[in-house]
């Protein structure tokens, strides 16, 4: 159980938030704080509920992809305010939050892959979700899937879409460590018919079933949601550094954080060019940067497995037995419609899999290392006087064993703080302490 101190600490965060929040609300009419308090999720919902369309992103100096508000066209209604997921969760899904946030309710585990060799051969690992939603689209369940791809250009971007199609869905294959306003893209299915369904991380989930409280005529266009395993995103100053060091020449038409598709699952950095020129970078180079170019919200974020989905899925690490040269993924069934999904799957033949064991899969998702590191950055966080997400009470409570804190609030300071070169000094720097580190442990 929590210590009279952790107790006591508890009770402070949530009094200040509190306070700040109603600070905040006598200042603020719109949701351009989040973005300047580096709170944003970069989900999308605040410009898809914006009545004077007032809100668009702006990718900063740092590689941040932040919401900004057009001062002359926002009235102060604040909409944005109440569907932000940056800022937390509407009351009625933060009640539906489970009692372990951090694992959520499972039914089932599986392991699997898709057994089209296509989807199969383009996914990061098993194909499992692309094999979901291209079943419900055939057999006329949905008209369509909120997902993201890669746009081409000279400096790759993501981008929000809507597949109709199996061939569309590949697009949206592989993870994209990336900042995207998924749920702008809310505006455009107000104007279609049919049902929709949700690919993406816990954030962008969160915001969405804000929206969805907000205006719960529109419930029924999501058909269901597949969660997407999420440690953190990566600053657009990841893509641009490892394009960079791949040497690359012209327009990029396809990127990718790991490839399967030239060496071994998990795969590399791949990059291929107008010329279709392939350039791969070691997954070390991705690893390396990992820590120094991941969004400061993403640390304040307890929702690796996505716990609020009908299915959450992602890499099945830690599990034995399974395909490791080509990879399958890790399926965890969560609601009624999850397992009409997965049975809709196996009853078709689309996809082959088996049941492994939940604390396995748990184990290798690294739950208590999360546990304890979210509890760390949050309680950083705090300690330098910042507004919390408004899950924290709730989420800090569930968690029984007394972890010995760490302070963070140096690399929350780089992460606010860093602009333009400022960044590219810090990977150097970065990079340096684990050349170091790694000389010095042999």
């Amino acid at each position: 159980m929590y210590s009279v101190e952790a107790l006591r600490t508890l009770w402070l965060i949530h009094k200040f938030t509190k306070e700040k929040e109603s600070e905040l609300m006598e200042s603020y009419k719109n949701i351009q704080f989040v973005s300047d308090e580096f709170l944003c999720n970069s989900c999308g919902a605040c410009a898809a509920v914006c009545p004077t369309d007032a809100i668009d992103f702006k990718e900063n100096r740092a590689g941040y992809f932040f919401a900004r508000v057009d001062a002359d066209k926002c009235i102060d209604c604040e909409i944005c305010i109440g569907v932000c997921s940056g800022l937390g969760m509407h009351p009625s899904v933060l009640d539906k939050l489970p009692s372990n946030p951090f694992v959520g309710q499972i039914e089932k585990s599986l392991a699997g892959y898709s057994t089209d060799d296509d989807i199969y051969n383009n996914s990061q690992s098993g194909g499992i979700v692309t094999a979901v939603l291209a079943n419900q689209l055939r057999t006329g369940k949905i008209d369509g899937v909120i997902q993201v791809k890669m746009a081409s250009g000279m400096r790759p971007r993501a981008k929000a879409f809507i597949a109709t199609s199996a061939e569309e869905l590949k697009n949206g294959q592989k993870s994209k460590y990336c900042p995207v306003p998924i749920l702008t893209l809310f505006k455009e299915l107000n104007k279609c018919e049919g049902k929709y369904a949700f690919a993406g991380t816990a954030c962008q989930l969160h915001g969405l079933l804000n929206i969805l409280e907000r205006y719960p005529k529109y419930k029924d266009k999501l058909a269901f949601s597949i969660g997407l395993f999420c440690e953190s995103v990566l600053t657009y100053k990841a893509v641009d550094y490892l394009l960079k060091r791949s040497h690359i020449q012209g327009s990029i038409e396809d990127f990718a954080f790991k490839d399967k598709s030239i060496s071994p699952y998990p795969g590399d950095v791949m990059l291929k060019n107008d010329k279709g020129e392939i350039r791969t970078l070691p997954s070390k180079k991705r690893i390396w940067i990992k820590d120094l170019l991941t969004p400061l919200r993403c640390r304040l974020c307890f929702d690796k497995l996505n716990v609020l989905a009908d299915i959450s899925v992602g890499d099945p690490h830690g599990i034995a037995s399974l395909n490791k040269t080509n990879g399958e993924s890790l399926v965890l069934i969560r609601t009624s419609k999850g397992a009409e999904l997965m049975e809709d799957l196996r009853a078709s033949g689309e996809a082959a899999f088996h049941e492994v064991d939940m604390n396995s899969a748990l184990k290798g998702q690294l739950i208590e290392t999360k546990k304890q590191d979210w509890l760390s950055f949050s309680n950083s966080w705090f300690k330098m006087d910042k507004r919390m997400p408004d899950f924290y009470t709730k989420v800090a409570a569930s968690i029984q064993q007394n972890y010995k804190p760490k302070d963070y609030r140096l690399e929350l300071y780089c992460a606010t703080n860093a602009k333009g070169p400022f960044v590219d000094i810090l990977i150097i720097m970065g990079l340096i302490r684990k050349k170091f580190i790694k000389m010095f442990s042999l």
